[in-house]
Parts: structure tokens; sequence; C-alpha cells
């Protein structure tokens, strides 16, 4: 055999067994279990991050949900914190710090628009749980669609108003200590309703504040000083061209983010110099640089962002093709590695979250951009 051959099936034995490789590290997606929450929209699921066997669920207008879990069987709720004891705000989502609990407040669906909140719930007993304090903005905004905690400041997704900044030294007594508005003209000036740019979701590196702006794109927020934030950078996909973007949420790993990018499936990024954000890679599975895609008609919109970075894995709810996992091991070409659902089945996620051996979806009921007809959560186990 000459040595070009020798070195072309060398080369094909390689692709082979990284395929099987590739394969055996797919995970392996089972139902565990689901509880249904009739007339109530699950937002975002958290587990517990002090390692208690625990899920605190945000349920919009069901307010606060507390689940406790077993290896086996349905969790049962042990506690509930009901929107009436919440300022009549819906919950729209939380982050965790010690026994504490932050909840965003005001549901940012609703056209005549809500007040924005933040909520401080004591969880050191979660059958107990305790309403510590509750922030309320004074007049109707658009409600709140994000919260993220960094020691003693929370940073609050206060929709087309931009980021709210708190100080929670004193969680008994959250004071607002900045507002900053990203400037809403950019990708598009003078954007209408539809168009206009939404604080959506939040990730931190070092003392840059990532904003998943809408359709304003990823911002690179500066909270060196939480008291004075300021922009440095700032990215669109410029292969969308004129077609609207939607940015609905991040995570980041080291010197690279994974953003959920609604219709568009999921872009990777460089943002190691926060002032020239570049994209490395675009998972774009439903064509959305197209005039096919029209958004109402995509089969999948990606909202909330789960990454496994053990299995370098990063787990995507998207909407009526329910969940999409991606295999980001090359960041630079990400693949399908598994999924679950169908597209068309009338279920529709909007949240999910991971814990040890499990990834939580929230479902909710839709007519538009996908149609889903049950609400709940559903619990996968995983393997590999």
């Amino acid at each position: 055999m000459s040595r070009h051959a020798q070195a072309r099936t060398l080369t094909l034995l390689a692709a082979v067994l990284y395929a099987a490789a590739a394969a055996n590290a797919q995970p392996q997606l089972e139902l565990a279990w689901e509880v249904p929450t009739p007339g109530v929209l699950p937002q975002a699921i958290l587990p517990d991050s002090t390692g208690r066997p625990v899920l605190h669920v945000a349920l919009k207008n069901g307010g606060l949900a507390i689940l406790e879990t077993a290896p086996q069987g349905t969790p049962r709720r042990i506690a509930n914190i009901a929107k009436a004891s919440l300022a009549g705000l819906d919950v729209m989502h939380l982050d965790q710090q010690d026994h504490l609990l932050y909840l965003a407040l005001g549901d940012f669906f609703d056209p005549k628009g809500a007040k924005a909140g933040l909520a401080v719930i004591d969880i050191a007993d979660p059958s107990q749980p305790r309403v510590v304090s509750i922030w309320q903005s004074d007049r109707s905004l658009h409600g709140a669609a994000a919260i993220l905690v960094r020691d003693r400041y929370a940073y609050l997704g206060a929709m087309e108003h931009g980021v709210f900044v708190f100080d929670i030294a004193d969680p008994a007594h959250p004071e607002r200590v900045a507002a900053f508005l990203p400037d809403p003209d950019y990708p598009r000036p003078n954007p209408n309703r539809t168009q206009h740019p939404n604080a959506r979701g939040f990730a931190i590196r070092d003392h840059h504040l990532f904003v998943a702006f809408d359709s304003g794109g990823i911002r690179a927020i500066d909270v060196a000083d939480p008291t004075n934030p300021h922009e440095i950078g700032r990215y669109v996909n410029p292969r969308m061209g004129r077609k609207q973007q939607a940015y609905n949420n991040l995570v980041i790993e080291g010197d690279t983010a994974y953003v959920a990018t609604d219709y568009a499936g999921m872009e990777v990024l460089d943002i190691r110099d926060p002032a020239r954000i570049r994209q490395i890679a675009w998972w774009n599975p439903w064509d959305a640089h197209t005039l096919r895609n029209l958004w109402f008609n995509s089969p999948g919109h990606t909202n909330q962002i789960q990454l496994d970075s053990t299995r370098h894995a990063v787990y995507l709810a998207a909407g009526g093709s329910e969940l999409q996992v991606v295999d980001v091991s090359d960041p630079a070409r990400p693949t399908l590695a598994a999924r679950y659902g169908e597209p068309g089945n009338k279920l529709g996620t909007w949240g999910v979250a991971l814990s040890a051996g499990y990834v939580h979806l929230a479902y909710i009921s839709a007519l538009v951009p996908f149609q889903g007809t049950w609400s709940g959560i559903k619990t996968l186990s995983r393997t590999r």
C-alpha cells in the first residue's frame, strides 16, 4: 500500500473513531417525571445552589413554588408564596445567593405594562420561605425579565428600561443605586414597539456584565463601579441583514459566550475583548437568515440556555422544538448532540435548568410563536 493510501486509510479510520466517540458521548434523555401547572405558566426553574434536593420555580401568576425532589418519583410541593404576597406582581425569574432567593417581578408579557419589582426571600428553611423585602417601581414599566446576583449587587433586567442595579448589602432594604439604558437606536434607529430592545438575560465575567438586549444585540457593560455602569462593546450578527434579531439569554465559559438567539438558534461569541465581540460560530438549524423563516413559522425559538461544561454541551429551551442539546467540544463547530420532543406536537418550552443527572424543562401554554397546549415542568434523566 502506498504512503498516500496509508494516510487516507488512517484519516478515514480516525474519522470513524471520532464519530463513534461522539455518538457514545451524546446524552441519553428519558422522562423521569412531570408536574402539570394548569392555568399557570412556569418561567424559570432554579435547582438549589447549596445542594439541597429542592427546585425553586418562578410560576408567573402562580408566584414562587418550592419543590422537594427525590431520586425516584414525582416531587412534592413543600411551599408556595402567592402573587398576592409579592405586591401583586408575577414572578418571572430568580437567582440565589446562599440562603436567599432574589425574584424578578412584573409580567413582561402584559401589553398594558406592569411595575418592575425585586423580592428577597429567605429560604434557610425551604419549607417555610419568608419574604424579607420587596422593591417595586413607582409606576408601570414593562415588568422584569431577569435577575442576576453577584456579591452585594443585584442586576434586574427591566426590559426596554434597561438594567437596574441594586445594592443588597442589607437584603431587608435593597437600594437601587443605578439605572442604565443601553442605546436603543442600535442596530435599528427609531425602533417601533415591536423592534424596541429589551434587557432579557444576563451573564457576568470579571467586571463586565453581558446583556442579551433582545433586538438590540449583545451589550458589554462595565460594572467595575456598579453605581456607574457604562457600555464598552456591542454586537449583532451581520449575516442576518435587516431581519429582526432576538438575543434572549446567554452563558459564559472563559472567553466564550453561548447565546440563545430565538429563531436563529445559537451563536458562539469570542468575548476576550468585550469592546470587540466577534462571532466564532453560528448554529443556525432553522435557516433564520433566509426569507423562508419569518419568526412565527420557525420550527424552534431558543430562549433559556444552560451549559454543562464537563460534557461540553449546551442545553437550549427551544419553544416548539422543546429541548435541543448542542455539542460545543469544538466551539467553532457546534453540532446537534441530542434533542427531546418534536416540532408540531403542540408542546413548547420556555425555561431550562440543569442539576446532577437531570435536565428540568418549563413548558408554557401559548399560541405564538409556537403552539403550546400544556403548562408544567418535565424532568429528564440524562446519562453520558
